[in-house]
Parts: structure tokens; C-alpha cells; sequence
């Protein structure tokens, strides 16, 4: 890693796992400037298994929503990031739609993600 300017330290971009780092750049920078502005879902691409992509940030690996949360806000810890808008698992990153929960309330949240899904499917 280069010295960079005089100053504050700065750490490098978080990368994707897969090598594929413009492909996640926009997308999370786009996310970052909206802020906790309302709106629609923002996405990030899945992987083309279709699960929420995994990026290196601030030197671990952790999903995408998890990344922007991190650069927004900073590390949340033993906490999970959780969606308000039901659409983590499709790779929902729009701040204003993420919070920051117990394991339990993840387990509580995916459950009625679940639920609501299958209850659209029935219809």
C-alpha cells in the first residue's frame, strides 16, 4: 500500500471476493450518496448463484448490505444489519432501509420475510 497524502490514513476500497470489484463500486457509492434518504429498494447484483455478494471491508469479509452499513456508519459489531424493507435476500443496500438488530431479531425478521413471501405466492 502506497503512503498516500499527508494525513489522516485512509484504507483502501473494500474489494469483492470474487475479483470483481467495479462491479459492486457503483452501486455501493450510489447508496452512500442517497444516505438515509426514502425511497425504493436499492440492489446489488447477486452472484450469478444468486446470493447476496461478499465483499472485503475494513479487512474481513461480510455481505454487501453489511459493507455499506460499515462505511456509512462504522463497524456494527456482534449485530446484524436487518432490512425494514423485506428485500435483503435480494440484495436490498439502500440505507434507509437498514437497521441493526440482535441474532434474534434477524432469525424473527427473516422468519416474517418468509412468511410474507410465501403468503404473495399464494394469491
Amino acid at each position: 500500500m502506497h503512503p498516500g497524502p499527508i494525513g489522516p490514513t485512509v484504507e483502501p476500497p473494500c474489494e469483492c471476493s470474487c475479483g470483481e470489484v467495479t462491479k459492486y463500486a457503483a452501486v455501493i457509492a450510489e447508496a452512500l450518496a442517497l444516505g438515509i434518504e426514502e425511497g425504493p429498494c436499492l440492489f446489488a447484483p447477486l452472484t450469478p448463484s444468486g446470493k447476496r455478494p461478499s465483499l472485503w471491508c475494513h479487512g474481513r469479509s461480510m455481505n454487501v448490505s453489511r459493507a455499506v452499513w460499515t462505511l456509512a456508519f462504522g463497524d456494527a459489531g456482534e449485530l446484524h444489519v436487518l432490512h425494514t424493507c423485506g428485500e435483503g435476500a435480494a440484495g436490498c443496500i439502500r440505507l434507509a432501509h437498514l437497521y441493526l438488530g440482535t441474532p434474534r431479531h434477524n432469525i424473527e425478521d427473516a422468519m416474517a420475510d418468509r412468511a410474507g413471501f410465501l403468503a404473495e405466492q399464494s394469491v
